[in-house]
């Protein structure tokens, strides 16, 4: 009685000499199927579809709970983040006069007296003005109203009449005529530096060439 070993020998050998015979098929010259027999159109479509779905999977995405718990998250640590109060040197410095924001603090260049005595202190007044006074020039100007002098001690003095209402309003009226800034101060000192940089422009006949 043959054995199992032997049995399986004597198979292979039978299974080479019909393969070794002219003409005989073997496995490797069988196409691969196309399709399946049988199947309708719509049915072979959604295999396809089956098919390409498994061998190119979509990214997973998250649930929708998951998108909604996240925002919750989000929106509740806003919440409670501390306001973030401003700087010292974030906060606008409002012009009481001009209305403007001055957060650079502008220094006079030098002290200024008005009508002989009266000093012109910087907190008194808005970076408009302060940059007016440190390009106002000593001279005369307005048609000889207003005097710019320089004193020994450095400081400017800027003096016009102002003895009468008169005189006041004629110095006024001349320097808004000039700049158009109605009758404040400074229209007086954008008068004078305008002079002093275009002293033709405001040459009158009577003056001497």
């Amino acid at each position: 009685m043959a054995t199992k070993k032997t049995r399986l020998t004597a198979d292979s050998e039978a299974y080479e000499q019909i393969l070794s015979q002219p003409g005989a098929v073997k496995a490797s010259d069988i196409p691969a199927p196309v399709g399946i027999v049988g199947l309708t159109p719509e049915e072979l479509e959604v295999l396809n579809a089956f098919r390409a779905r498994r061998d190119n999977p979509a990214p997973s995405a998250p649930p929708a709970g998951i998108n909604d718990l996240v925002q919750a998250f989000v929106s509740a640590i806003n919440q409670t983040k501390p306001v973030d109060k401003a700087k010292p040197y974030q906060r606008k410095k409002i012009c009481k006069r001009c209305g403007q924001d001055h957060r650079e603090n502008i220094r006079l260049k030098r002290t200024w007296f008005q009508h002989g005595g009266i000093e012109l202190r910087p907190e008194l007044f808005c970076n408009v003005t302060l940059e007016l006074l440190n390009r106002v020039k000593p001279g005369v100007y307005l048609n000889g109203l207003v005097q710019v002098r320089k004193r020994k001690d450095r400081a400017y003095d800027i003096t016009w009449a102002v003895r009468t209402n008169a005189q006041r309003l004629r110095v006024i009226d001349e320097a808004s005529r000039r700049t158009g800034l109605g009758q404040t101060f400074e229209a007086i000192l954008t008068a004078c530096i305008d002079e002093f940089n275009d002293p033709k422009r405001f040459r009158g006949p009577e003056d001497d060439d």
